[in-house]
């Protein structure tokens, strides 16, 4: 799998293949890679590593990418909103209460003595 290089350069995902207790040599060129060549503790030479195409595949289907992003800022606009939409449930339920108790009490003649004030159900 081919992957983002400088101009006139390769890149490729590879999979490193090397006996226990050797280390990488350092390239000599610019960039900060890896030479394929193998040395022990003592920093002698000792082997080469021998590299394996990777046949895995993890890169991410671009429709996976997009509906999880899709997913996810539906989410933080729903957490966003839940406290404004609640508020607004409760703001509209007083008001439907204050009205029921002007009407109820518009409609019922006064005696003079003190009613109860009438509660939600």
């Amino acid at each position: 799998m081919a992957i983002d290089a400088p101009p006139g350069r390769v890149r490729e995902k590879m999979i490193v293949e090397r006996p226990a207790g050797t280390k990488f040599s350092r390239s000599r060129q610019p960039g900060g890679g890896s030479s394929p060549l193998l040395r022990g503790e003592d920093n002698r030479l000792q082997t080469q590593a021998v590299l394996f195409p990777d046949d895995t595949e993890d890169d991410l289907d671009p429709r996976i990418v997009a509906a999880l992003a899709v997913g996810l800022a539906a989410g933080a606009v729903a957490v966003k909103a839940a406290p404004l939409v609640a508020a607004t449930l409760r703001d509209l339920r007083s008001r439907m209460s204050r009205k029921r108790q002007t009407a109820l009490s518009a409609a019922k003649p006064s005696t003079g003595a003190e009613e109860p004030p009438t509660t939600m159900p």
